[in-house]
């Protein structure tokens, strides 16, 4: 069973029942979305808050998706370099006989 936690974003109150976990990169998270919430204020003070969190929604999602990207190309190449290996050993064992 989880655990009730209280985050802080943008001065608002949330509550949530967590893992011990997920408790952690929650807490990590509010602090960097509060962050950036006030690197954005402080660079653009005339846009709303409303405007400051869509515009970290879309860098988050656009990071997310980047990182999605990577994972794959990493994956892919996990995936031939484990064929690249098995056939090398398989070529090992043919010759050893």
């Amino acid at each position: 069973m989880g655990q009730n936690i209280e985050i802080f974003i943008a001065g608002k109150s949330f509550r949530f029942q967590v893992s011990q976990e997920q408790e952690e990169i929650m807490r990590k998270a509010a602090v960097e979305i509060n962050s950036r919430i006030k690197f954005w204020q402080d660079k653009f003070p005339e846009k709303t808050l409303t405007e400051i969190l869509s515009i970290i929604a879309l860098k988050s999602g656009m990071t997310n998706i980047a990182l999605k990207n990577g994972i794959g190309k990493i994956e892919a190449e996990e995936k031939k370099l484990a064929g690249e290996l098995e056939n090398y050993l398989e070529n090992i064992e043919k010759n050893s006989r």
